[in-house]
């Protein structure tokens, strides 16, 4: 009984060895390529530049932090009241803190509609559905909205890892450049400090372009003049077409109209230099037509000798 109970004993130290073992390869150590947005300095390339010791993360550290979401959308809308809509828009805009980036307006000569306007605009995130929900219940008529949701956590976490690594390199590396003696050694060093500066120069500002995106949302809206918004039931656009055909029947008159208007000083040249070179012109072509008569006798004539001759 009691050699079981120490071989049972021998058998659970050895699972719980292998146990603790397999806890250890799980750890994850980083040590990214260069060409990765996360690039980390490995353990060998501290050793080169005269700093000891890499560095090691917990994952479960990482994940703990709060998630990074990056929030987009699009949304086209339609108005018959262009200019009142406007002035709501910016409103709306104006009671989210919003921020315009890019703005395009342009009036149609052509088309069911006149004018589109084009807006890229930046809304803080903790309203992205708020306010989709205002364009919703406003004046204008959402035809169409589309959003998206990017989790960029893992991505800003090894940014920070990196930098916090390269800044301690860096703070080493200072230490040691004040202690060096050798011309060969303060040329390596300060060549490795400008490397890690120029680093820490693209990715703190990569961090910076990664907190506003998380903090501010990205919508393109897309906003056309009509007179009849666009429905979705067969019957309703079977009925706003017989309506709007009329309203295009006019719409192509008038613009018949407008090119007859632009064409009447073409016309009017082409009028004048008909009057002015008509009696120039035909009396050239009676030159030319005089030749073919002379040489039409000649051949008469020559024909009737030979008959005469016969």
């Amino acid at each position: 009984m009691k050699k079981l109970i120490i071989v049972l004993s021998i058998v659970l130290l050895l699972v719980g060895c292998s146990a603790k073992g397999g806890a250890y390869q799980d750890s994850d150590y980083v040590n990214y390529s260069p060409s990765d947005p996360g690039y980390a300095v490995s353990e060998s390339e501290m050793k080169d530049n005269g700093v000891s010791g890499g560095y090691y993360v917990n994952s479960e550290e990482s994940f703990a932090k709060e998630e990074k979401l990056v929030y987009t959308g699009s949304i086209t809308m339609e108005t018959k009241d262009y200019d009142n809509f406007s002035t709501e828009l910016n409103g709306v805009i104006n009671k989210f803190m919003g921020i315009v980036e890019q703005m395009r307006e342009q009036t149609n000569s052509y088309g069911n509609y006149n004018r589109t306007l084009s807006l890229t605009l930046r809304i803080p995130a903790a309203d992205f559905n708020n306010f989709i929900e205002e364009l919703r219940n406003g004046s204008g008529s959402v035809i169409d909205v589309n959003t998206r949701v990017d989790n960029i956590t893992k991505a800003y976490n090894n940014n920070e890892i990196e930098i916090e690594a390269l800044e301690t390199q860096h703070t080493r590396l200072l230490e040691l450049l004040s202690e060096a003696s050798s011309l060969e050694d303060i040329i390596k060093l300060e060549e490795r400090i400008s490397q890690i500066e120029i680093r820490l120069t693209q990715l703190k500002q990569y961090k910076n372009e990664m907190d506003t995106d998380v903090a501010y949302s990205t919508i393109t809206l897309y906003v056309n003049e009509v007179k009849e918004y666009t429905e979705t039931s067969y019957w309703q656009r079977l009925m706003n077409a017989f309506g709007n055909s009329w309203i295009r029947f006019v719409d192509n008159v008038g613009y018949f109209l407008i090119d007859v208007v632009y064409a009447i000083p073409t016309v009017l040249v082409i009028i004048a230099a008909f009057f002015i070179l008509r009696k120039p012109a035909g009396k050239l072509l009676g030159k030319l037509k005089k030749p073919e008569k002379n040489e039409k006798r000649i051949i008469d004539d020559n024909k009737n000798d030979d008959e005469k001759s016969m």
